[in-house]
């Protein structure tokens, strides 16, 4: 019975050592795809900084634009404003012109009685 005893504990040793290597196995490896994990994970955190980045510079360069294009349109309001006023300006003058014309061809005809 001893014998039988004894001839089991090397075996169970040599399970015993076996499922301890396959284990630090399973933790090696597990070790190194976290790792792998963890370095994706590191890739994919630069690259979303990265894009970031790209990001602000286009929100910068529409808010840029934005800001040219609010000056351009007030430079525009101001010029439109100054074509309003000479065209009034002109209409006037041109209403003076047709009162003008009016009162020289009231004049004209005045002279013309006198003439005759």
């Amino acid at each position: 019975m001893v014998d039988g005893a004894l001839g089991v504990v090397p075996r169970l040793g040599d399970d015993v050592l076996e499922a301890g290597a396959q284990g630090g196995l399973d933790g090696i490896l597990q070790f190194r795809g976290d790792a792998h994990q963890r370095g994706h994970r590191a890739d994919q955190a630069r690259e979303a900084g990265q894009s970031l980045v790209t990001i602000t510079r286009a929100i910068e360069t529409i808010t840029d634009m934005n800001h040219q294009i609010a000056s351009a349109a007030e430079k525009q309001d101001q010029v439109a404003e100054e074509i309003n006023r000479n065209v009034a300006n002109i209409n006037e003058a041109a209403s003076q012109t047709v009162e003008g014309g009016q009162q020289a061809s009231q004049l004209q005809a005045l002279v013309n009685q006198f003439k005759t």
